[in-house]
């Protein structure tokens, strides 16, 4: 997973050219869906839209906001589009 991580925020400085602070935003949001997916035993080839549900519902019950919450979704959602465009992911998991 780690390197996948990588790949991608390596794409969002260099591709989409956003600043410092936005790619350490994403970069700890992908570290948590890094963790909960080494902890669940899930991997990207078996991955669901109901795994990724589970992974924000965690957040929740963390006490995170609704509006982190919503962050971490919006990163999650952009890193499987990235894994979708450079065909490591047949499909989206969270396209339903």
């Amino acid at each position: 997973m780690e390197p996948y991580i990588r790949a991608f925020l390596a794409y969002l400085r260099g591709e989409k050219g956003l600043a410092a602070n936005t790619i350490a935003a994403y970069r700890r949001d992908m570290e948590k869906f890094g963790a909960f997916m080494t902890n669940s035993n899930r991997t990207l080839e078996n991955l669901t839209h109901s795994d990724v549900v589970d992974f924000l519902r965690t957040l929740y019950h963390r006490g995170l906001d609704s509006r982190s919450v919503a962050r971490h979704l919006v990163t999650v959602r952009h890193f499987f589009r990235f894994l979708t465009m450079e065909k490591v992911i047949a499909k989206d998991p969270y396209e339903t």
